[in-house]
């Protein structure tokens, strides 16, 4: 008995003991914020004051009044009209639907800005003013060419001098190596060399009538791709034989040598009477006006044209750096079976530099924002088609956005690829400038 007093009175020492430690912590360690409750205490008390006080203010009378209108007040309420609420349902949508088409016009209407501006900023008002400067200091007697006499007299009386600066306009001559590269008014440079393409057709390329065989022993056909002469000949256009050919189509700068397209990095262009290809027998022109005087006489000499002969570009390049505008120039003279010449010209004008003063950073600004549309459109595209799957393409607007979407990244890769020829053609120049003999 005496055992069991004392374990029970260690038992509560040790349960007081707990509680005065838990007492302990729950007053001192946890330390509340009195000053915050005492605070919210006043708050409220005041709040609860200033409502008695002014019920308190009004009589028994007016307390009465104001519960009987609440009375009234909630015996007039009715449940909501069915027919109303459906009504402002249906207002609200139309308002979420057309604030959403208001930002897709926002949207869409700032996007075609951009692509107007990216479009335009690539032309310049003075392209025309270049292009009827070129075309007076070149056509001149082209358009009247109708023989392979007036075409060499062309050459030779207007081309070369027109393309070959010799003096300036007081009658010095020219000392320096980037004036001889100038054009005849000075303005613009030769970018590379000019070239000569010639097309020919082979020999007995028709049938000729019975009843004239007697009287005509050849005919020859207007230009076709199955009856194109590709074969490499020897000055005057002799045949030679089979070894001398496999030497002969090695060279690349004989004029009685075919070059076929992949050589020359062309491609097939379309002429008024026919579709010619992108090879043909070249004459490269050389960096002096002497050098290339001297080689066309000897192309004259040699009848590098004759009556073989279909069709002859012309082609070279200029530059001119006060409008930073480039001009290509294609000069087709097309010799027909019937006879006579049909001319054809076509200048291109266009820039590859567009990053060119301070304007530059607005351009760079607006080609950032294309692409962030673009990425934008990408995303929202990406996003519907894992949503609707293949409900996507069932809707008109949904299909005309996925083909803009399209179109907006072919440009980009266009663009980037015509940055890389650019530099690939700028790189190619570098490399080829040099001194003029």
């Amino acid at each position: 008995m005496q055992r069991d007093s004392i374990t029970w009175n260690s038992n509560d020492c040790r349960l007081v003991y707990v509680l005065c430690l838990v007492a302990f912590i729950a007053c001192v360690l946890k330390k509340p914020d009195l000053d915050e409750e005492s605070d919210c205490t006043n708050e409220l008390n005041q709040a609860i004051a200033t409502h008695e006080a002014q019920v308190s203010s009004k009589g028994s009378e007016a307390i009465d009044e104001i519960a009987r209108k609440r009375r009234e007040a909630s015996e007039t309420l009715e449940p909501p009209d069915t027919e109303k609420l459906e009504e402002q349902r249906l207002a609200r949508i139309k308002e979420v639907k057309m604030e959403a088409i208001l930002k897709e016009i926002a949207v869409y209407g700032f996007f075609v800005i951009i692509l107007f501006f990216l479009s335009y900023q690539q032309r310049d008002l003075q392209s025309f003013y270049y292009t009827e400067n070129m075309k007076s200091m070149f056509l001149g007697k082209f358009e009247k060419i109708s023989t392979m006499t007036d075409y060499w007299d062309w050459l030779e009386g207007t081309l070369l001098p027109t393309l070959y600066a010799a003096q300036f306009h007081n009658g010095t001559s020219l000392h320096k190596w980037w004036d001889r590269r100038c054009l005849k008014d000075f303005e613009s440079r030769r970018m590379g060399i000019a070239r000569l393409r010639q097309f020919r057709i082979k020999e007995d390329s028709c049938s000729i009538l019975g009843l004239m065989e007697p009287v005509i022993d050849h005919c020859r056909t207007d230009y076709n791709w199955f009856d194109d002469d590709t074969k490499a000949h020897l000055p005057f256009w002799k045949e030679t034989s089979e070894e001398n050919t496999t030497i002969l189509e090695e060279r690349t700068d004989d004029p009685f040598v075919y070059q076929n397209s992949y050589r020359l990095k062309n491609m097939p262009y379309l002429a008024t009477l026919q579709t010619y290809k992108g090879g043909g027998y070249v004459v490269n022109f050389e960096r002096s006006y002497r050098r290339t005087a001297r080689n066309l006489t000897r192309l004259r000499e040699q009848d590098w044209l004759d009556l073989r002969t279909r069709a002859v570009f012309l082609e070279f390049t200029v530059y001119n750096p006060n409008a930073n505008l480039f001009a290509s120039a294609i000069m087709v003279t097309e010799f027909p079976a019937t006879g006579a010449a049909v001319p054809r010209t076509e200048f291109k004008i266009f820039r590859l530099q567009s990053y060119v003063g301070g304007f530059a950073i607005v351009v760079i600004f607006f080609e950032v924002l294309y692409c962030c549309f673009t990425l934008f459109f990408f995303v929202r595209s990406v996003k519907k088609v894992r949503k609707e799957k293949c409900k996507y393409f069932k809707t008109f607007w949904d299909i005309l956005e996925f083909c803009m979407l399209c179109f907006a990244v072919a440009c980009i890769a266009m663009y980037v690829f015509k940055h890389m020829l650019t530099e690939v053609a700028f790189h190619y120049l570098k490399k080829q400038s040099q001194r003029e003999c």
